[in-house]
């Protein structure tokens, strides 16, 4: 009771704390404004003092603040990481069964959804209206080859959809991706 007492405090804490920074943000965005506005009619160009205002906002100050180097032997790295599951397991609270919780939680809304059984034609819009890239997943598959094969695939992936649904069983093979890491710029080392 005590614990709950403590929670609805902090939350109330936690809302005041909000609202003041919202409305210190929001201050701050007038004031900035304000000044923007002032700052560009006072300037005989105006569109150069536009320009200085967007520079000023969107480009990383120059200030030369020293940052603080902080300093980790391999030995304190690895304290940390032996210690770290310890510390959180004797700060969480237990809970007492996995019954006891699911029966304090209330769902709202309907507890259930159905699918309706899929068909040839649904998958071959689906695939029609996928992009043609020749990028293949691990089974070396790519969506320009799958769209070539629809009238051919369609009826197939729809009966495995269809059963894998009517199961609840899904194939560990159609649960696997290949994921590439695409270098957009910068140094790539």
């Amino acid at each position: 009771m005590l614990g709950g007492l403590l929670q609805e405090k902090q939350y109330q804490y936690y809302k005041i704390y909000r609202e003041l920074k919202q409305e210190y943000l929001k201050k701050d965005t007038e004031m900035k404004q304000s000044s923007n506005t002032a700052f560009i009619h006072s300037s005989n160009n105006k569109t150069r003092a536009i320009w200085t205002i967007i520079n000023n906002e969107s480009k990383p100050s120059n200030s030369t603040t020293q940052r603080e180097t902080l300093y980790l032997s391999p030995n304190d790295l690895n304290k940390y990481f032996c210690d770290v599951g310890e510390h959180i397991a004797n700060d969480t609270q237990t809970t007492h069964s996995s019954e006891e919780f699911l029966s304090t939680v209330k769902l709202n809304g309907s507890s259930s959804f159905f699918f309706q059984p899929t068909t040839p034609e649904e998958i071959g819009s689906i695939l029609v209206n996928m992009k043609g890239k020749h990028t293949t997943d691990i089974y070396d598959l790519s969506t320009y080859v799958l769209k070539q094969l629809i009238t051919e695939i369609s009826k197939p992936l729809s009966s495995i959809f269809n059963e894998c649904v009517e199961q609840g069983v899904f194939p560990r093979l159609l649960k696997i991706v290949r994921v590439l890491p695409i270098f957009k710029k910068g140094n790539i080392a």
